[in-house]
C-alpha cells in the first residue's frame, strides 16, 4: 500500500484517462483502504495466483519455441485473477475492478520501449483489445468507460481466457 501511495502519477495515465480518474484511483487508498485491499487481492494477488494455472514442469519449455511465451504469460496471470473474481463476483466491486483493469492496461503502455518488460506491454495490448472490442471503453481524446458494457467485457475475458487455457493444455 505504501509503495502504491509513493508512486508519482504517470503522465500517460493522466493524459489518457483524465486527472480526475487517476486521482480517484489514488485516493481510494486513503478513503477506503479495505476496498483498496480487496481490489489489490483481485488484481495483484490474483495475478500471482494466475501464473500457476495451467503450468506444469515442461509448459514453458514446450511453449517457448519462438521465445514469446512470457509475452502471453503475463496476460494469462492477470486474466486468471479476473476469472476468480468473475466466479465469485460481488456486484459492488464491478466498477472498481473495471477501473483497475483499464488503469492497468493504460499504464502498461508505458513499457513499450523497455525490452526486458515487453511482456507487460503485450499484456496491456491484449487488455485494450478486449476492452475496446467489448465496447466498455472508447477513446476520443480520453478514455471513456461505459459500465453498462460490463457483461460484454466479462464474456470477452472469459472467452479469451478459455481459448488461452485450451492452448496451454494442448501444449
Amino acid at each position: 500500500m505504501e509503495s502504491k501511495k509513493s508512486k508519482p502519477m504517470m503522465k500517460l495515465s493522466v493524459e489518457t484517462m483524465g486527472e480526475a480518474f487517476v486521482k480517484a484511483q489514488r485516493e481510494l487508498i486513503e478513503s477506503n483502504p479495505e476496498l483498496w485491499q480487496e481490489l489489490y487481492d483481485i488484481s495483484t494477488v490474483g495475478h500471482e495466483y494466475g501464473h500457476i494455472l495451467w503450468i506444469d514442469s515442461d509448459t514453458e519449455t514446450k511453449m517457448n519455441g519462438t521465445g514469446q511465451f512470457k509475452n502471453i504469460e503475463e496476460f494469462k496471470a492477470t486474466a486468471g485473477g479476473l476469472m476468480a473474481f468473475f466466479h465469485n463476483e460481488r456486484e459492488e466491486l464491478r466498477h472498481h475492478v473495471v477501473d483497475d483493469v483499464v488503469s492497468r492496461a493504460v499504464g502498461l503502455m508505458a513499457w513499450r520501449e523497455v525490452g526486458e518488460v515487453l511482456p507487460y506491454y503485450c499484456e496491456g495490448l491484449i487488455h485494450l483489445d478486449i476492452l475496446f472490442g467489448a465496447g466498455i471503453i472508447t477513446y476520443d481524446g480520453q478514455i471513456k468507460i461505459d459500465y453498462a458494457k460490463y457483461d460484454a467485457m466479462k464474456e470477452a475475458y472469459i472467452s479469451a481466457y478459455k481459448n488461452l487455457a485450451e492452448t496451454y493444455m494442448k501444449k
